[in-house]
């Protein structure tokens, strides 16, 4: 079996759900991001995506389906929401397996990152820039997908509120959610 073959570039799609979210859904992925959960992530083996939410569960197959990937070669996704308003941003960086990088410095990414915009409400700024200068404007029902450790960065939220779902689909589970991670923590 030959490995799954990554995305080179950067591939943006308008209108990417039939149904976009509702503002009730958004705001429930969004808000499982608080103080309790350490502001972390939601690991889902792809068999559990449909459960925890069908929108999710869409916008997963619709990315795989538009870059090609092989669905049997992803073991599952990292997937959260957030919520910008006047001020936010985040610098450049990449969404990477921290764990090892913590350890190690060695880097491990996604097969695939994405970045769905639900809902970009009278926003000014809130675009995506990419390490070599390619600049996507944040859109309603916006889809961009890239490889998972492109280094990317949002520029400042000048007016308005930005809600999108990010998502991280691996091939191999992330160290950071494997038992033995946990294990090594503690000692």
């Amino acid at each position: 079996m030959s490995k799954a073959i990554p995305p080179t570039s950067i591939l943006v799609v308008d209108n990417f759900l039939s149904d976009p979210f509702t503002d009730y859904e958004i705001d429930k992925i969004i808000s499982l991001r608080d103080a309790k959960s350490r502001n972390w992530y939601n690991w889902l083996s792809k068999e559990a995506i449909p459960n925890f939410s069908s929108k999710v569960a869409t916008i997963y197959h619709n990315a795989i389906s538009y870059v090609g990937l092989d669905e049997s070669e992803i073991v599952g996704v990292e997937t959260w929401a957030n919520q910008l308003e006047l001020g936010d941003f985040f610098h450049m960086h990449s969404d990477i397996d921290e764990v090892p990088y913590i350890r190690t410095r060695r880097m491990r990414s996604a097969i695939l990152g994405l970045v769905y915009f639900a809902d970009c409400k009278d926003l000014q700024g809130g675009n995506i820039i990419f390490d070599d200068g390619v600049y996507v404007g944040a859109r309603t029902n916006r889809c961009v997908l890239f490889f998972g450790g492109t280094p990317h960065a949002i520029d400042r939220v000048e007016a308005g509120t930005r809600k999108s779902l990010v998502m991280s689909i691996w091939d191999e589970v992330p160290l950071g959610y494997r038992k033995e991670s946990t294990e090594l923590k503690h000692t």
